[in-house]
């Protein structure tokens, strides 16, 4: 969990019904931690000092298919790249 709270960079879930909190938060466990009913493909992750930051990205028309996931990717890796400029 220290990983993903002290990285210069963000941090992704790909299709985890669990949203990011269990994997960054000690005190949850994977199991015990309700679905989300966001609908996101993708969740990810920044923390810096105090500073959360989280994200959602979804399919488009919540479908999983080739185009629409190579979209989410995308917005990712843009994401990493907005992060990774900033430093």
């Amino acid at each position: 969990m220290k990983t993903y709270k002290n990285s210069v960079i963000p941090f992704f879930f790909i299709e985890s019904k669990k949203s990011y909190i269990p994997f960054v938060d000690k005190e949850t466990e994977y199991e015990d931690f309700p679905d989300t009913k966001s609908g996101d493909y993708a969740a990810g992750y920044y923390q810096n000092g105090e500073d959360e930051t989280y994200w959602g990205y979804g399919l488009y028309n919540n479908t999983a298919n080739e185009i629409n996931i190579f979209d989410v990717y995308s917005r990712i890796f843009r994401t990493i790249e907005i992060f990774s400029n900033e430093k």
